[in-house]
């Protein structure tokens, strides 16, 4: 990384940019003390909904988009998150040469959703700009691998996460509703018929426990060394996840509605 920059922009290929996006985000940085600047990624197919305003963190180890679907008008105001979506984003130089950059354990996705949990945990803070905008088609530099086997390591991806990030206060009080959340999808998505989100749920699981583990437990150490937050505050930085579920058992299971593993080929 050559030392005279400051900052590193990532954009991706199915995007297509407001001509003042960088500079938004490069003013914000400079101006906020600010590491990781958000971008208000709208869909492209529908400039009134959005796509993408940064992550949150679920007390269930998920990190999902912020925004996506909703009005464009809800989003008008900056506020922090757990890091942006690299789909957009600006990077502050000096954090990354701290902590290193995205894991290259990731292949299909979701090394943006780790790196801003970690850059958040090491006390790096992420931050939301609404002038900052994109408009996004969505999916499309993934569509060709829009299949099971990429469901599989999405999920996995989360326990991944979750295994090689979190504390271990965390840890114990977040396994225990891993366990739980995951039967409880496995034997709901059986007696409701829902075959291929019961083999995705099973399939994820196990390959997770039987393999992967090993890799995130191996880089665990090296992590807590940076981290800067107590556990406490971790806690308190993650969201609910039991009307989420509550929602996605009545859209999916109740109301019959597609769900995004679903949507897998």
């Amino acid at each position: 990384m050559n030392p005279k920059y400051e900052f590193i922009a990532l954009l991706n290929n199915d995007t297509v940019v407001d001509e003042y996006w960088l500079t938004q985000c490069e003013n914000r940085m400079r101006h906020s003390g600010l590491n990781m600047i958000s971008s208000k990624m709208i869909n492209y197919f529908d400039h009134s909904t959005m796509d993408n305003a940064g992550h949150t963190v679920l007390r269930n180890g998920e990190i999902l988009p912020i925004g996506s679907g909703q009005s464009i008008h809800q989003y008008k105001e900056p506020f922090e998150n757990m890091g942006p979506s690299a789909g957009a984003a600006l990077y502050d130089l000096k954090m990354i040469k701290t902590i290193g950059f995205f894991d290259p354990h990731f292949d299909t996705g979701f090394e943006d959703a780790e790196f801003g949990l970690r850059s958040i945990l090491a006390g790096y803070k992420s931050e939301y700009c609404p002038s900052a905008i994109v408009y996004h088609k969505g999916g499309q530099s993934i569509a060709k691998i829009f299949n099971e086997e990429y469901a599989i390591n999405n999920l996995k991806n989360i326990y991944y996460t979750s295994f090689k990030l979190f504390p271990k206060t965390i840890l114990i009080l977040l396994f225990p509703v891993i366990l739980l959340r995951t039967s409880t999808i496995i034997i709901a998505s059986y007696l409701f018929g829902k075959k291929k989100i019961n083999r995705i749920t099973r399939q994820s699981f196990k390959e997770f426990f039987k393999r992967d583990i090993n890799v995130a437990l191996a880089k665990r150490k090296s992590v807590q060394s940076i981290r800067k937050i107590s556990s406490i505050r971790i806690f308190l930085l993650m969201r609910s996840f039991i009307l989420i579920d509550l929602k996605r058992a009545l859209n999916y299971l109740i109301k019959g509605e597609r769900s995004a593993l679903d949507q897998y080929h």
